[in-house]
């Protein structure tokens, strides 16, 4: 509540670490050199539920 301005938490509240790993491969990751690419991919497949 910076400056009198009122921002919804509910959204971030509902976030959950998967969610945000889900979306941070999904839109972040394409966006990256090649060079960084495999890295993620491997990260991606160890957060993977098992």
């Amino acid at each position: 509540m910076a400056r009198d301005i009122y921002q919804k938490r509910a959204p971030a509240e509902r976030l959950t670490l998967s969610g945000a790993t889900d979306r941070y491969l999904s839109n972040i990751t394409p966006t990256k050199k090649e060079s960084t690419q495999p890295l993620s991919e491997l990260r991606r497949e160890s957060f993977a539920p098992r």
